[in-house]
């Protein structure tokens, strides 16, 4: 694992080394990533949600006044 008398590593280690770190930083990003996509989508359809509700709710709001403009 020593490269030397000196006691130092291997420049092949060090470099393996910075490869797993870089892979390990990668697969952090891509579970983050992950997971933002998915409150994405449900933040999207809680959005369809409420908009359904809130139309709903201004037609109730508008009913009496149609119901009395028809009589």
């Amino acid at each position: 694992m020593f490269n030397g008398a000196d006691g130092s590593f291997p420049y092949r280690w060090v470099l393996i080394q910075f490869g797993v770190f870089i892979v390990a930083v990668a697969l952090s990003h891509a579970a983050i990533l992950e997971e933002s996509l998915r409150a994405r989508d449900l933040l999207m359809e809680q959005n369809v949600a409420l908009d359904l509700a809130r139309r709903k709710a201004e037609m109730a709001i508008r009913a009496p006044e149609t119901i009395c403009s028809l009589s």
